[in-house]
């Protein structure tokens, strides 16, 4: 190239620049007229202003100085710059997309067919490199891993051009949740295989799930399942969830059902979830971390009888207020809601219920929990109920019971204000217990094996065994004994107190009151 073609050259990328700048300038204002604007619109508003500041536009393409640029009209933005030249409709441009299983990426499918050859091409502002010609066609593929519009623009030689553009919305991404009907739309594209990996969603309202469950139907389908479980951070916010309504003949139910990722600050109300085995107010199985969430609605955990030609199978129910089977960390969370057990008929049947857990098991950690509601289990075979946590093969630290506990079985009967039945290697520790326990095999802090460690429970709970025994006096100035994560609980001015009766309270308490 001579001086004079660069010359030329430089000027042409300086004009370009100058028409970007005007155009972008009146694109920052109408970014601005949308946050705040109420007759803002995506047709009719943008286009009336691009004109009026002395800009051609014709559909997504806006022409400043003889230069063109493809508008990206969700934004607003430019999407590409074109350059100049004249379209020619004779560049056939074909687009195509393709999800992957686990929404992670599209692939973009390109073919353009034209008679002579392309010299350009760009994808998404980008130029790429020209593919062999085969069959009259260029052919490429694209992966994209973020929602949005991606063009194609392709040249000859002579500056003639045709742009494509498709746009992509079904990878996973950072969500805002407004409404039910959002998170009915969030768990689908969770049960359909989407993991959310790396992703937050936050509830940013109070939900009512009412019209998306069906108080006569009982349609809520949990969020995730063993074969797509949820992996990314679901953030409640705070925010009520109220009316989430179950009736099934299946297991594993809950708001969630599967959570690999982190589900935090959730709060579940005026709820009715009834199911089979694996139940649990905020989740079925945790593989994960479950954190600042509380259960105030109802669990039910019903016997159903699976029957072959030679054998029959009962689903023993396992239920609890926060997580029925846990694989992973519950962490600052409280029950205050109904749970219960319903058998029927059916006999030779376990029952296992749990106020933040029915099953921790071997690698399970529960921490910082409370469970403040009165508690039954009834079977006419094995019962076992305990204040946190059912049957605890894993660590439980610095949970305590309120609540009072019965329990009653015709063959046997665990009980404990802290866990039901303590297996082997299981350990609890720095926790308590006030509440009453009726019922055999009972134990103010767990029954059975393991150990137990700076755990105590009330003398007027009604049960020994493991722990050690304190009175209500000792309890109201216990705090300093069980470890840094307790506070005591203080009389407010009307020599009343302010939480919890006297008893010890979780700092983490104090944050959210």
């Amino acid at each position: 190239m001579d001086c004079f073609g660069r010359t030329q050259q430089a000027k042409n990328k300086t004009e370009e620049a100058q028409a970007r700048e005007k155009l972008e300038l009146v694109l920052l204002d109408l970014q601005t007229d949308k946050a705040v604007d109420p007759a803002y619109n995506e047709n009719e508003y943008i286009d009336e202003k691009i004109k009026q500041n002395g800009m051609i536009v014709s559909g997504d393409i806006v022409f400043v100085n003889g230069y063109q640029f493809q508008l990206d009209r969700n934004v607003p933005k430019i999407g590409v710059s074109i350059g100049k030249g004249e379209e020619d409709s004779q560049i056939e441009i074909t687009m195509t997309s393709t999800t992957s299983s686990d929404f992670v990426k599209a692939t973009i499918h390109i073919e353009i067919e034209y008679q002579q050859d392309i010299k350009t091409m760009i994808f998404d502002g980008e130029n790429i490199e020209i593919p062999e010609k085969k069959d009259g066609k260029y052919v490429i593929d694209k992966e994209v891993y973020s929602n949005g519009t991606y063009s194609v623009i392709a040249k000859n030689s002579e500056d003639k051009y045709n742009i494509k553009s498709i746009t992509i919305t079904d990878i996973s991404e950072d969500i805002n949740i407004y409404t039910a009907e959002d998170l009915a739309a969030f768990r689908d594209k969770v049960n359909s295989g989407a993991t959310f990996e790396g992703k937050t969603i936050k509830v940013m309202n109070n939900l009512d799930l009412k019209d998306v469950c069906g108080a006569e139907i009982g349609n809520w389908e949990p969020i995730g399942n063993e074969t797509t479980p949820f992996k990314g951070t679901f953030d409640g916010k705070g925010k009520n969830i109220n009316n989430i309504y179950i009736n099934s003949l299946e297991s594993d139910k809950g708001l969630f059902g599967t959570n690999n990722g982190t589900i935090q600050n959730v709060n579940i109300s005026n709820s009715n979830i009834i199911g089979i085995n694996i139940v649990g107010g905020i989740c079925a199985y945790n593989y994960g971390t479950i954190s600042y969430c509380k259960n105030e609605g109802s669990i039910k955990g019903i016997c159903y009888g699976r029957y072959s030609t030679t054998s029959k199978e009962y689903k023993y129910p396992n239920i609890s207020g926060i997580v029925a089977s846990n694989y992973g960390t519950i962490e600052k969370c409280y029950n205050n809601g109904i749970l219960e057990i319903d058998l029927g008929n059916n006999t030779n049947v376990n029952s296992y219920v749990g106020g933040i857990c029915a099953e921790n098991n071997s690698n399970g950690v529960i921490k910082e929990c409370y469970n403040i509601k009165n508690l039954t289990a009834n079977s006419t075979r094995d019962s076992v109920l305990g204040g946190i946590c059912s049957s605890n093969e894993g660590n439980i630290f610095n949970c305590y019971n309120i609540g009072d506990l019965s329990i009653s079985a015709s063959v046997d009967r665990y009980c404990g204000g802290i866990v039901g039945y303590n297996r082997e290697n299981a350990t609890i520790e720095n926790s308590y217990n006030v509440g009453k326990i009726s019922g055999e095999n009972s134990g103010g802090i767990a029954y059975n094996k393991g150990k137990v460690i700076n755990s105590y429970y009330i003398n007027t709970c009604g049960a020994t065994g493991q722990g050690t025994s304190k009175t209500k006096e000792e309890f109201e100035n216990l705090a300093n004994m069980l470890g840094e994560s307790y506070i005591n609980d203080e009389k407010n001015e009307d020599e009343e107190w302010k939480y919890n009766n006297g008893y010890p309270i979780l700092k983490w308490q104090l944050e959210i009151k």
